[in-house]
């Protein structure tokens, strides 16, 4: 098992937030990060 969630661990290293904005963008349309942005700022408030 630990050697499981090192594994899940590196991998995970390897990912920047310039993939997951990639990834959102490809998964979901070039809009999808403007609706994200607006969503946290009013989160809370």
């Amino acid at each position: 098992m630990a050697r499981a969630e090192t594994a899940w661990r590196e991998t995970l290293r390897s990912i920047t937030i310039a993939d997951l904005a990639t990834d959102v963008t490809s998964d979901y349309g070039p809009g999808a990060l403007g609706r994200i942005s607006t969503w946290l700022n009013t989160a809370g408030t």
